[in-house]
């Protein structure tokens, strides 16, 4: 793709003296857009909903998307595609696809997640606060509040939610990438940190998260990362995957996040979740001093640009 060939170009300059910032590759997005190579759709529902996400996957068949990021070790700067990215499903207690996994750690395991009916029930209402504490972090979960995303009145449906999970900071996202050469016996591992425009592409390209995706124009998308909204990669993220088609609110907290599992990962390979929580800063008589989560909102409604 021409984006990432003017992104390759401009990195191997860029490394010498710094990391590159987010803002270049969403540059380029821009810039190139007229060129079909890119979505050019904000969805809002429905139809166009539909038609932005076959496009895509038109686009992702006949051409894949290159990403880039940093080698978490070396600071190499290194170019894949999707299907050298490690993830997994996430999935509802009923067994369907409901959100992607990127697992970086051995207590990620390297299978799926999945949600017990407790779990899933509770992220779709509250969540249990993490209290900042003279510097260290308590986890109280008996201190419940209510999600932003829940919804209003017990009449209402419940909030129909997609879900993503990535270790994080206000930078950046870190995700596995397979280095090893084409046709190896076995993968070659690294972690790469990868800024929060290449973060939503990357979302828009996995396999796990269109599946979860497919047939839902309005969801909210939960990221269960921590901090990815105390800087720029929640905001970028939400910016990429809405310039795919994919026009869902997102969701991303400021604060430390803690999805709580209830096996070992690094035995079983998989991880089962049964709740979920947020850092949350307090004052001296225990209340929130604010919300832990932050949304970037899809525009709604928006009438569909022109193919």
């Amino acid at each position: 793709m021409l984006a990432a060939t003017l992104i390759r170009l401009t990195e191997r300059i860029n490394t010498a003296v710094t990391k590159v910032s987010g803002t270049l590759r969403q540059n380029v997005y821009e810039t190139t857009g007229n060129l079909g190579l890119l979505a050019k759709s904000l969805v809002s529902e429905d139809a166009r909903y539909a038609r932005a996400l076959q496009k895509f996957e038109r686009r992702e068949r006949a051409n894949p998307a290159e990403f880039f990021g940093y080698d978490a070790t070396t600071g190499e700067l290194r170019f894949f595609t999707s299907d050298r990215i490690r993830s997994g499903p996430i999935r509802d207690p009923d067994d369907n696809i409901v959100g992607v996994n990127f697992p970086s750690k051995p207590r990620d395991g390297t299978g799926p997640a999945i949600f017990t009916p407790e779990g899933y029930a509770a992220v779709h209402r509250d969540y249990y606060r993490g209290l900042y504490s003279r510097g260290n972090i308590k986890v109280i979960k008996n201190t419940r509040f209510l999600a932003p995303w829940a919804k209003k009145k017990p009449e209402d449906p419940d909030p129909e939610l997609v879900f993503s999970r990535a270790h994080a900071n206000g930078d950046e996202y870190a995700i596995e990438v397979n280095i090893a050469e084409p046709g190896a016996s076995e993968p070659h591992w690294v972690k790469v940190g990868v800024n929060g425009s290449e973060f939503g592409w990357i979302l828009a390209s996995n396999e796990h998260f269109k599946q979860a995706a497919r047939n839902k124009p309005t969801a909210q998308l939960i990221q269960f990362s921590c901090a990815p909204a105390s800087g720029s990669a929640a905001r970028q993220s939400a910016q990429s995957l809405q310039s795919a088609g994919i026009g869902f609110h997102v969701w991303s907290t400021k604060e430390t996040h803690f999805s709580h599992h209830i096996e070992d990962a690094e035995k079983t390979g998989f991880i089962i979740i049964n709740d979920h929580g947020t850092e949350m800063k307090v004052d001296d008589f225990g209340n929130p001093k604010e919300s832990p989560w932050e949304v970037f909102e899809a525009p709604r409604n928006t009438p569909e640009r022109p193919a």
